[in-house]
């Protein structure tokens, strides 16, 4: 079984669905306005001379299942990923940075949030602990099914439309 560092920390029921039927997934705004803050951001780094490696795949094997990725960037020191939200660092960005750096075996890893015309860079050290509960996250999938809820407040949810089908039953 294969899991996207991307999931990590995500809604079970956003990521069930989205292993089992991705062919009900609606489109989403927000993939959008994350490739323009990429698109930005790549314009900076040839602006300043960086040299890096666009959306490079990658993949950690598991005994039980392995984790998958594309980092936005990577250069020789470190792994960076660009979200376009007024979101402040959550620890689901966190701990995917944290995935990549194990990936792309780098200790160091940037985050990069565009929000309006604001930019906010943090850097963050491989956190060995945060990427054991990342495995920890992923292992209950092999064992476990979520319940699916009453509803759906999560506005941008690419699966809201499920959701909310399920709870007028």
């Amino acid at each position: 079984m294969e899991f996207f560092a991307s999931w990590v920390f995500r809604c079970r029921v956003w990521v069930y669905l989205k292993m089992n039927y991705p062919e009900l997934e609606a489109p989403s705004k927000v993939v959008k306005k994350g490739f323009e803050a990429e698109k930005k951001f790549e314009e900076f780094l040839r602006l300043v001379g960086v040299k890096y490696v666009k959306q490079p795949k990658g993949k950690i094997e598991l005994e039980n299942f392995s984790v998958v990725g594309k980092a936005d960037f990577l250069t020789e020191k470190c792994v960076i990923e660009v979200k376009n939200s007024s979101r402040n660092f959550p620890i689901e960005w966190i701990a995917q940075l944290n995935l990549y750096m194990k990936i792309f075996d780098v200790e160091k890893g940037i985050l990069v949030k565009f929000h309006g015309d604001g930019v906010k860079m943090k850097s963050f050290e491989f956190d060995k602990e945060l990427y054991e509960k990342s495995l920890e996250y992923f292992s209950w999938f092999l064992e476990n099914k979520p319940d699916f809820p009453k509803g759906c407040s999560a506005k941008l949810c690419s699966f809201r439309h499920v959701c909310l089908n399920m709870g007028k039953r």
